[in-house]
């Protein structure tokens, strides 16, 4: 199956635009959809995908209503213990846990929303950050995307993560044909080597990084 089928295979338009970051489709504690499906979001929409952008912009609505701070949802029958049931949406449950800085900065880049005022203290440590990552690799995202939002170059320091990446190879305007290995819901964060995993993720990352290069002349 090809990678976008198997994005498209990920969303249950049928419940609500649920979306599972695993295959076959599973409602797990998974808990990165706002930042990961924004990502889809706004690399479809340069791509002119309209169906992925319906997929995505779906789950992204439902996920805000569903209720405060929602990192996921499921239907009530189906959604993992523990998980609160919604007062906005009758039927549905989710799971609560405050946003980190990754889901607003891909948010305003997707969106066209205001940038949060932190994406200019990230981008303006990245030099730094470039050299001692191996002691800070947690934030690799954050980074990132601050400069995706904010539409700067990240520094030189860090240009090495390029490599063979589709994603970080698209914020320095290089050209990058690879794949992602299948090593976690988001593997643009993978620098350094990575066993391949059992579990089949669903690569959302790789078609957010097909989509970036094709934006590339």
């Amino acid at each position: 199956m090809a990678i976008r089928d198997e994005v498209v295979s990920a969303f249950r338009p049928d419940d609500s635009y649920t979306y599972s970051h695993v295959l076959p489709f599973k409602y797990t504690n998974y808990i990165d959809g706002r930042f990961q499906v924004a990502m889809l979001y706004g690399a479809a929409r340069m791509a002119y995908d309209k169906e992925m952008m319906t997929l995505a912009s779906g789950y992204l609505t439902n996920l805000e209503l569903v209720g405060p701070d929602a990192r996921n949802f499921a239907p009530s029958s189906l959604a993992p213990e523990g998980w609160i049931p919604s007062e906005t949406m009758p039927g549905f449950s989710y799971k609560m846990k405050p946003q980190g800085s990754a889901a607003p900065l891909a948010i305003s880049w997707a969106m066209g929303t205001d940038v949060p005022q932190r994406a200019r203290l990230f981008t303006a440590i990245a030099p730094l950050y470039g050299w001692f990552l191996p002691l800070f690799k947690q934030h690799l995202n954050t980074v990132m995307l601050a400069h995706l939002a904010l539409g700067k170059i990240p520094p030189e320091s860090m240009m090495r993560l390029a490599k063979d990446n589709p994603i970080y190879s698209y914020l320095y305007n290089v050209k990058c044909s690879a794949t992602y290995r299948n090593t976690g819901a988001w593997p643009a964060k993978d620098y350094s080597f990575k066993e391949v995993s059992d579990t089949q993720y669903t690569p959302l990352c790789s078609l957010v990084g097909q989509y970036l290069q094709m934006s590339l002349i």
